[in-house]
Formats: C-alpha cells, structure tokens, sequence
C-alpha cells in the first residue's frame, strides 16, 4: 500500500538523495533495557517534513503525520505496535511527548475535530474533548448503540461493513422497510421511490463512534475541554507581556523561560486575588470603599 501513497513516494524521493551512512543505526546495549530510541535519520526526516510542508510548531508535524501513518513507517519511526488499530501500530504513540507517554484525555478545537483524532484515546478509555465540527455534513441522528435513523425516525437495517476511502471501516445501513426484506410499508422519501431507500456509511472505528455520540454536555467533557481554554488564557497573557515565542535555542533555556512564564502570570494573579479579597474585607462604612456614602 506504501508504493501507491502519493505522499510516501514523493518524501521517498527526497530522503533518497541523503546519505545516511554516516549516520548508522546504534547496536542495542544489553545494560540498557528497554524501548530503543527513534534512529538519528528519522529526527531528520521527520525536521525535513517541516520545511515543505511549511509548519513552525510541532503540534502542525503531529497532526500531519497522524493523518498520513504509512509516512511514519517510511521516516523508519520505531512503530509501537497495537492490531486492535487499523494500520497495526499506534500513530499517536509512535510518536511520543516529552514525557514518553500520552496523556488519558485530550482536547483542542474544533478543527482538529476528526475520527483520527479521537482514535487513540477511545482506545485507551479516554475523550477527545473537541468541539463537534460536521465539516459540512449533514448530522446523522442515531440510536444510543450509535445506530442510525431513517428520516421518519426508525432504526435502520446493517447489511455490509466496508473499507472506507478515507481510511477507517465503515458500516453500510439500509432502508427498514426495504432490508433485510420488504415489509409492505410505503415512505415518502425520494429514494424509497426510487425502490432504493436510505443508505448511511457509518464510521465504526471507535474514534469514530466516540466522535459522534460523546456527550458533550457531561462534566467530564466540560473539566477536560476548559483545560484547552486555560491554555488559551495563558498563551493570551504570555503574547501581551510579548514571551509568547522565545528567542533561545536550548530546549533547558526554553524551559527556565517557560517556568518564569507561568511565574510572572501566577504573581500577577495572585496579585489581583489579593487586591479583590482585601476589598471584600474591607468594611463599606470605611472611607474609600466603594460602598461608602455621605
């Protein structure tokens, strides 16, 4: 499947050009267990990705290789391997976070609002606390077990499961009234006319199924989801106090600006907590409060 991805064959052209016998692949040390290291040459595929591509942040990396996981076997990524997953092994994890894990939960915003995303967490029992974003596609309205509606409301009928174009499995729903047989009744739907009835492919990946029925009113949803806005707050105030982008090179020295970030923020607010109980103690019949008359 790697020889017909378009992507893959256009990145295999441009790491070809490398030679990367200069830098071979370590020999496994017994004294140090373990999971190996991702190669040398795979950080430096996965950097030249970011040049064409045109991304600045990681997280844009992130998403793009998410979105293309033959191209994460092609960057010789060590896979994390999972079967229960559609291509095998785990995008997400292959690609782990600085702390050598993924979080239980995750959120962002409504653009990143895809199956692929929720993928991994589903897995792992987790949400993807995204805002629901149809892309403009219709909503399809289901039953709690995610199976979906007619237009008149009734349960439709299973019949096939597929491999979806967009790379996840897929469920194809029928008429009820015409599947597994016809029952008499009459619709008037314009395809039950046409002696076809409705059809719906449903993604039945779990990130799939997760995306369309998670409650998104639920108080889990909610605590994770205000993290996002938190961080949003918190990346606001570093732009306005112009820290938002530093201009260091050493991932320590990112770090220490980073930890006197979250200083400066945490003691202005602090500062203001202070200032607001100390007018909430204050007696309003003293002079200068703000409920002082006469």
């Amino acid at each position: 499947m790697m020889e017909h991805d378009a992507i893959v064959q256009c990145y295999r052209a441009l790491f070809i050009l490398l030679d990367w016998q200069v830098l071979p692949d370590p020999v496994p040390d017994p004294s140090r267990p373990g999971k190996r290291p991702h190669p040398e040459s795979a950080s430096i595929n996965t950097f030249l990705i970011k040049i064409p591509e045109g991304y600045e942040y990681r997280s844009q990396l992130r998403t793009f290789l998410v979105e293309h996981p033959f191209l994460v076997l092609e960057l010789d990524l060590r896979p994390v391997l999972n079967r229960d997953l559609p291509y095998g092994f785990d995008v997400q994890r292959t690609m782990p976070t600085s702390a050598g894990r993924l979080p239980l939960h995750v959120t962002a915003d409504a653009v990143y609002d895809a199956w692929y995303t929720s993928q991994t967490y589903a897995h792992r029992g987790g949400i993807a606390a995204i805002a629901l974003n149809g892309h403009g596609y219709e909503k399809v309205p289901r039953d709690r077990d995610g199976v979906p509606w007619c237009a008149r409301g009734l349960r439709m009928h299973p019949t096939y499961p597929f491999q979806h174009t967009n790379g996840y499995r897929a469920q194809r729903y029928r008429c009820p009234l015409l599947f597994p047989q016809h029952t008499g009744e009459t619709c008037t739907h314009e395809q039950f006319l046409k002696d076809k009835g409705c059809v719906k492919d449903i993604n039945i990946e779990k990130g799939g199924l997760m995306r369309a029925m998670l409650d998104r009113s639920s108080p889990l949803y909610r605590a994770v989801y205000r993290q996002r806005t938190s961080a949003e707050r918190i990346n606001s105030q570093a732009k306005a106090r112009c820290i938002e982008r530093p201009k260091v090179r050493q991932g320590d020295s990112v770090k220490r600006l980073n930890t006197l970030t979250y200083l400066v923020i945490n003691v202005k607010a602090l500062a203001r907590a202070r200032a607001i109980n100390a007018s909430l103690l204050m007696p309003n019949w003293m002079p200068g409060s703000l409920l002082a008359v006469g």
